[in-house]
């Protein structure tokens, strides 16, 4: 049972932090900005990027990894995502993107991100490396984080925090049927104005108090 559990696991060990730079040679390597290089280099350091192209290995010393007739394709980045911050959608008790009240600009979506999700191993064998995680309950939901889909914990995984602070408009739909129409039209304009009247006094209100402290 314990051999079987280890066979089906998805759970990846996160790597070690790199202490050394390495050099991966002899791939096809498909950049963001210089097209396709057949048989070149890569090299990187500290998790970072330092030099791609050809002929590398004789300009620095590093670890050599082979790769020939393999593919290098850049990371991939999930934005405007849930990810490590729900795990079945139907379970309530694992989305943890949402809270309660309308106005919440103090939730950090990195302190509720969770690296043992299910999903983060099978979002990486895709491609993807960085997700942005974004609350998204309220009008206001709160501040979304930059998340590496790598590390122990939600302070390991973080790359930037914050990034921004979310505003989910009020919705501008329109009723589809011409005999609703008109009463939904009203009732919908109505509800519209209130939330974003409600939006404008939030805003005066944060630049009153951010005046008061600054006297």
């Amino acid at each position: 049972m314990f051999l079987l559990s280890l066979i089906f696991s998805s759970d990846q060990v996160p790597a070690a932090e790199q202490d050394h730079p390495i050099l991966i040679k002899g791939a096809t390597i498909h950049t963001v900005s210089d097209g396709i290089l057949e048989n070149a280099e890569i090299i990187f350091d500290r998790g970072k990027i330092i030099d791609v192209g050809y002929q590398l290995s004789a300009m620095y010393k590093v670890e050599r990894v082979d790769a020939y007739g393999k593919h290098i394709f850049p990371g991939l980045i999930s934005a405007g995502s849930t990810l490590g911050l729900q795990e079945i959608g139907a379970v309530r008790a694992t989305r943890d993107y949402a809270e309660v009240g309308d106005i919440n600009p103090n939730v950090r979506a990195n302190v509720s991100y969770n690296p043992d999700s299910e999903l983060i191993p099978i979002s990486r064998s895709n491609g993807i490396l960085l997700a942005l995680s974004v609350p998204r309950s309220g009008r206001i939901s709160g501040t979304s984080s930059l998340m590496m889909l790598d590390g122990w914990t939600w302070e390991d995984a973080t790359l930037k925090h914050p990034v921004g602070l979310h505003l989910f408009w009020p919705s501008m739909d329109q009723p589809k049927k011409k005999s609703e129409k008109k009463k939904k039209e009203h009732d919908k304009k109505d509800s519209r104005l209130k939330a974003i009247q409600k939006v404008n006094d939030l805003f005066q209100e944060a630049r009153a108090y951010l005046k008061l402290k600054e006297n």
